[in-house]
């Protein structure tokens, strides 16, 4: 698989999507997805915050991966579970979410 990953030193300075090549668009919701995935033998979420920990995260502005985050949940890509519907609350990618992912991997592989 090819890496569009966006070099370190230019993450800071991106606020919208749309300064993404189609490639590192279709990378970064892919890791996102993946990020948010669970396993189907203990499905748990995971929150927000835990992105800010994962090396494929790192630079990007705290607001710019909420609005992504927020917007692959109001699409139905990620879900916030309602018994954890707090400030601390985690996201879960559905299974309409897993679908999408497979489909952007292929994309990305060529």
């Amino acid at each position: 698989m090819s890496n569009y990953r966006i070099p370190l030193e230019v993450r800071p300075g991106i606020t919208h999507i749309n300064q993404l090549q189609h490639e590192q668009r279709l990378q970064l919701l892919a890791d996102l997805l993946r990020f948010f995935q669970s396993g189907p033998e203990k499905p748990d979420t995971r929150r927000l915050r835990e992105t800010y920990e994962d090396a494929r995260f790192n630079g990007y502005p705290t607001s710019f991966l909420k609005t992504l985050v927020g917007a692959l949940a109001a699409c139905g890509l990620l879900d916030l579970p309602p018994h954890k519907a707090t400030r601390a609350a985690g996201y879960i990618t559905t299974r309409e979410g897993l679908l999408v992912l497979a489909l952007f991997e292929k994309r990305l592989a060529g």
